[in-house]
């Protein structure tokens, strides 16, 4: 399953199934302090990685407990296409689920459409469109968890680089007897690949193009807040997979958020950490 793939921070939930109401992100929002950039720096860095995977990381992929909602779903095809085994196994599945007892002890509703596509289905570094417009609850003994994707993830490819394009939105809220913990996150954003060699775009790396929104949803005090970035990128080049242990081997990538506050992450090898700056202010 080789396939090059830039994804969002692992604290984002992918959605989508665009939106006719415009972008979801537009503008940058929230300020982010020197302290909260400092502890969340792992994280940042970690939004702006690289992976080589079949399919988009954090994509909720099929449904919890899809056996279990096998009699309220509707499949097109019935059976999931994966002809040249990319992982992308292109079908669309309609939910029209309330209240359905599943093996987790527990009850389900789920509703709304989630539409996978491999554009060529007979080459495994063709382009691929995740989609997504649904809602969901879980209800078990100790708790309840609800959730909701709206928006879309796709990958275009031409005959010389790869285009990442997604406007999503994604939140999951987790209730117990004690407490409420609420995730999310999303992004509207174009990133650009090019491969040193597209036949083989993993081993011999290539160059990158950041532009676009990231949300986050950061936590300071034990308080959780969405924080919007703008995603800029300069001489942003990703060395050969496997090998680079840093993923980027030179060039940078910067967060900005509302108040024009920068937070950068500059590479020179593949072997040495990223110097990150706080507003130039090393961190």
């Amino acid at each position: 399953m080789n396939r090059l793939i830039i994804f969002s921070t692992g604290l984002l939930f992918l959605s989508a199934c665009g939106s006719n109401n415009g972008p979801k992100y537009t503008t940058a929002s929230g300020t982010i302090t020197q302290a909260l950039a400092t502890s969340n720096k792992s994280t940042l860095q970690s939004g702006a990685k690289l992976t080589f995977t079949g399919t988009p990381t954090n994509s909720p992929g099929s449904v919890r407990d899809d056996n279990a909602l096998d009699a309220c779903t509707t499949k097109t095809p019935a059976t999931a296409l994966d002809a040249d085994s990319d992982g992308v196994k292109t079908q669309t599945r309609v939910y029209a689920c309330t209240n359905v007892a599943t093996t987790r002890a527990s009850t389900a509703t789920v509703n709304g459409t989630v539409t996978v596509t491999d554009t060529d289905d007979s080459d495994p570094k063709s382009g691929w469109k995740f989609a997504y417009d649904m809602t969901g609850k879980y209800v078990g003994t100790s708790q309840t968890n609800n959730y909701e994707y709206k928006g879309f993830w796709e990958l275009v490819k031409d005959a010389t680089s790869y285009t990442y394009s997604s406007d999503y939105k994604g939140t999951s809220s987790e209730v117990t007897s004690r407490t409420t913990y609420t995730s999310g996150g999303g992004g509207t954003w174009s990133h650009k690949v090019t491969p040193v060699d597209m036949a083989n775009p993993y081993a011999g790396g290539g160059s990158l193009e950041f532009s676009g929104f990231y949300a986050y949803l950061l936590t300071a005090d034990s308080v959780s807040t969405e924080y919007v970035f703008k995603m800029s990128s300069s001489g942003l080049k990703y060395g050969a997979y496997p090998g680079c242990a840093q993923y980027f081997s030179e060039g940078s990538f910067t967060y900005t958020d509302a108040s024009n506050n920068t937070v950068k992450y500059t590479y020179t090898n593949c072997t040495t950490p990223p110097v990150v700056t706080y507003n130039a202010t090393t961190i």
